[in-house]
């Protein structure tokens, strides 16, 4: 028999993947789950349930027969593998066949254990014991990680970053800043400068492998290209650029030059770091007293960009006026909409059009992302079709062409139900679901409620509602969330378990996912 002592930690979540039921409850009661300190989380009887599963309360370990209906457990491994390459993966089952053992390898499996084994239960104790182990170095090691990155950016870029910001707000006259700067020993420029800055077209840039943030790779770039150069980070995904103009070398700085450079720095970004970006040009300022000068002119060149190709580089002359949104310009939008939604034309005609109109106009892009997003938010709650990725798309769009994109997909949804009407089984599965969704509910249990198999109702379910019915319950669990979380009076983990997701951290990360903010941060008001 194996050690069996209790664990003071959190338990590790287990989710258990056996097409026999007799095995499944048998290998749930017989094994000291709580003494080896893990919990199970969820059971499944084929490796689709399973993903799903995985998908909504994201194991630590998954144990898994290989042979079984609808998916197997191999290509339940695959999955997750590309998925969530956290999860640890044990099969469990009663074949010992050269083939099997050959693709679990190749898969990256944990553990192969043998039904049949008659030192079962030390063996399973042993591999779980062991994957504890695993789990327990590898956070621990993530920790530190993240605690050394956070280190390094708190110490070489934040004073910096801080005091050129401040600058940006028009507070030059910060003496206690330069004092600071000073101190720190900080390259900063007191001549005249020149000011650009290059926006990319998504919210943040991920830290490369070898643990260097977007800033520092963007640096070393444009030190590569000019050694009397400083870059910072002005907002998520949008950098500011400095150049000492003072110096010999750009003392003849001009505004061709800046877009030279420009041009070389969006091809390292395009190339190298795989994303498509912008870039604003405003000029030669005398010191860094004007920067917040510089910036104005880069804001009013970034709402310009809206309207531009991506990779574009905008510079001064660009500057023009945008069109203020009023009332009489959105109501015969709406009317061009209506129309589409009536059937009177169809959606490409009327985006086309619309497109057309909007991109001779030049609304201000502020209020057209607003009011694009409140359109859709209520034609798809009209229509019962609530889309909370195409309502936050529109709202955040960096470019026509994604804000009509999103308009186009609304129209399309809000008229699939007058094409051909819902079924009544997935009609019942949403009102089911919008009854029930603080409990646990899946896939599987919900095409059981409306008398489908798995696999229809998950091929229904997509065919109307456009994505599938996982995303649509952590969608709508996140809607229920925002609404308790505005009241002010619920604590984050009540919430969670009042929208049928137990575990807090699980809620915060999915509440993340779907908002863009922490549900700190959405009741701070940081929307």
């Amino acid at each position: 028999m194996p050690r069996q002592h209790v664990h003071e930690t959190e338990p590790l979540k287990v989710i258990l993947v056996e097409d026999d039921p007799f095995f499944l409850e048998g290998i749930c009661q017989l094994f000291p789950w709580a003494k080896w300190g893990f919990e199970v989380v969820g059971k499944a009887v084929n490796g689709q349930i399973g993903g799903e599963l995985c998908e909504q309360l994201v194991p630590d370990i998954v144990i898994t027969d290989i042979t079984m209906p609808v998916q197997d457990g191999l290509e339940l491994t695959q999955m997750i593998r590309s998925r969530f390459p956290q999860i640890k993966v044990v099969l469990l089952t009663s074949h010992a066949n050269f083939s099997f053992a050959q693709q679990a390898l190749q898969l990256r499996v944990d553990d192969y254990l043998l039904k049949n084994d008659l030192k079962l239960e030390e063996k399973l104790y042993e591999a779980l014991d062991q994957k504890r182990r695993e789990i327990v170095a590898e956070r621990s090691e993530q920790g530190v990680k993240q605690e050394l990155l956070g280190f390094v950016h708190e110490n070489l870029d934040w004073v910096q970053s801080r005091f050129y910001l401040q600058l940006l707000g028009g507070h030059g006259d910060a003496s206690n800043v330069w004092e600071q700067a000073s101190k720190k020993r900080l390259a900063i420029q007191r001549g005249a400068i020149a000011y650009m800055e290059v926006e990319c077209y998504f919210e943040t840039i991920e830290v490369d492998l070898d643990g260097n943030s977007p800033v520092l790779r963007l640096k070393e770039r444009m030190r590569e290209m000019d050694r009397h150069v400083d870059v910072f980070e002005r907002s998520p995904g949008r950098f500011g650029i400095i150049y000492n103009a003072d110096s010999r070398i750009h003392a003849d700085i001009s505004m061709a030059q800046m877009q030279l450079t420009a041009g070389k720095l969006l091809t390292f970004l395009r190339v190298e770091m795989k994303v498509e970006a912008c870039a604003y040009i405003a000029g030669i300022l005398p010191s860094l007293e004007a920067l917040s000068k510089g910036g104005a002119v880069c804001d009013r060149l970034r709402l310009l960009a809206f309207y531009e190709k991506k990779g574009e580089i905008l510079n001064a002359y660009h500057i023009g006026e945008n069109v203020p949104f009023r009332s009489e310009a959105r109501k015969q939008m709406e009317q061009e909409l209506e129309a589409a939604v009536s059937g009177m034309e169809t959606p490409d005609k009327v985006m086309q059009a619309l497109a057309v109109h909007m991109r001779s106009q030049r609304f201000n892009p502020e209020e057209l992302r607003s009011w694009a997003a409140q359109w859709i938010k209520k034609k798809a709650e009209d229509a019962g079709v609530p889309q909370l990725k195409l309502e936050k798309q529109a709202a955040a769009a960096s470019k026509l062409e994604e804000l009509t994109d999103c308009l186009s997909q609304t129209l399309t949804l809000i008229q699939q139900p007058s094409q051909s009407a819902l079924r009544w089984e997935i009609k019942t599965a949403l009102t089911y679901t919008h009854e029930c969704y603080h409990e646990q509910l899946s896939s599987s249990m919900v095409a059981d409620y409306v008398g489908l198999s798995p696999s229809q109702f998950t091929r229904e379910f997509k065919k109307a509602m456009r994505e599938n019915y996982t995303d649509y319950l952590l969608r709508y669990r996140v809607e229920k969330a925002k609404e308790l979380i505005l009241t002010g009076n619920v604590k984050v983990y009540e919430i969670a378990e009042k929208v049928g997701i137990s575990h807090t951290g699980h809620f915060s990360k999915i509440f993340q996912r779907y908002t863009g903010q922490t549900p700190k941060d959405f009741k701070n008001g940081k929307r």
